[in-house]
């Protein structure tokens, strides 16, 4: 039986998109004691950001493409930073992580003007890659 691309393995295309964090890093704290770990290469519609605190926690935030109706926590104007908690949008966001996301979004919006179409082009909306994917790969 051959493969469908649901199935397919999620293939990063390009590098992770650092430049649309700037002036963040890796390290850099964010808010509220929430620091950016890591950011992943898109892969299966969205790049992932990865938030950790002292206290040994950590999210990670879907950043995918706003299509006019957003599901995240918080979203720009062609971004949605959506909190992968498994919840199904229904779990309560502890409040200073909550701000750290706003944080990152208006970090992200900043940038978003300047980010190449062809990062846009790879992104997906959350409900598609929910469809798409299944929610399987999608944590």
């Amino acid at each position: 039986m051959s493969s469908t691309p649901a199935e397919a393995p999620a293939v990063a295309s390009s590098p992770p998109p650092w430049e649309l964090l700037r002036p963040l890093a890796a390290g850099a704290t964010v808010a509220h004691g929430w620091r950016v770990a890591d950011l992943s290469p898109v892969q299966n519609g969205a790049c992932v950001v990865t938030l950790a605190n002292a206290r040994g926690r950590s999210h990670r935030v879907h950043i995918c493409r706003n299509d006019g109706t957003p599901h995240g926590l918080v979203y720009t104007r062609r971004l949605d930073l959506v909190v992968m908690n498994d919840g199904r949008g229904d779990l309560p966001t502890e409040e200073g992580l909550a701000q750290a996301v706003a944080r990152l979004a208006h970090v992200v919006a900043a940038n978003e003007r300047t980010a190449a179409d062809g990062f846009f082009a790879e992104l997906l909306p959350h409900t598609a890659r929910m469809e798409r994917f299944a929610g399987a790969q999608l944590r």
